[in-house]
């Protein structure tokens, strides 16, 4: 082999494995961008003070299998409640998945899956409590205190904290058009239209109450098989 022939080898060898490592590095990105878009980094905060409570913010404190859509692929996934975001790790960076609406992001290992629907204008991140001709989805949030400083002696210092909201729930007819439960009962059974008399009969029979989250399971696949 001439020297010349042994350089140009070597060259297509380094050109092959360098390759070969920027595919690995995208696989994970390319595969969600098929179904939620490219990827967007997401800028951490590092507050020593928040280290109490920072696991709030997320559905699990690590990342968990879930199926995107209607893929099979699995991916490594963690909910952000705070910022309503679905994260990934690639390359020590953390990204997170552009919304599309209607996408299903499916935590199967924990049993509890999140859909994409518009909520007054924007693209939010729903879980999915019962599914049918309508979907009873619920909605997390998450509180941020910035806490303060003690100026003076006489001051109290408050450490900045995450804190969870109490969930809104929300009815999603015909998988499309969301309308947030009331609470009072004349007005949840007009959501019902011309059904409201049965919706009406089937709670005083069964003593359920439409506060309760399981009792609103119930109703609503009461009201799917109508």
């Amino acid at each position: 082999m001439t020297l010349k022939i042994f350089y140009l080898v070597l060259f297509s060898f380094v050109i092959y494995t360098a390759q070969g490592q920027i595919d690995t590095e995208v696989e994970f990105a390319n595969a969600a961008r098929e179904f939620l878009d490219a990827p967007k980094v997401v800028k951490s905060i590092d507050d020593v003070e928040l280290e109490k409570t920072s696991h709030v913010k997320y559905l699990s404190r690590g990342f968990k299998k879930a199926y995107v859509s209607s893929s099979k692929e699995i991916y490594y996934l963690r909910y952000n409640i705070f910022s309503d975001e679905m994260e990934f790790t690639r390359n020590e960076k953390t990204y997170a998945l552009n919304k599309r609406e209607n996408s299903i992001i499916d935590f199967f290992e924990i049993k509890k899956k999140y859909a994409v629907f518009k909520l007054e204008g924007e693209l939010n991140y729903f879980q999915i409590v019962a599914t049918g001709k309508n979907t009873l989805l619920k909605k997390q949030t998450i509180d941020f205190e910035k806490g303060k400083k003690a100026i003076t002696q006489f001051d109290v210092a408050i450490k900045p904290k995450y804190s969870k909201n109490k969930a809104n729930l929300y009815i999603a007819f015909k998988n499309t058009a969301l309308v947030k439960v009331p609470k009072k009962k004349k007005k949840f059974y007009k959501l019902f239209g011309s059904k409201n008399d049965l919706i009406k009969k089937f709670i005083k029979n069964k003593r359920l109450a439409i506060k309760k989250e399981t009792d609103l399971k119930t109703i609503l696949t009461y009201y799917n098989s109508l």
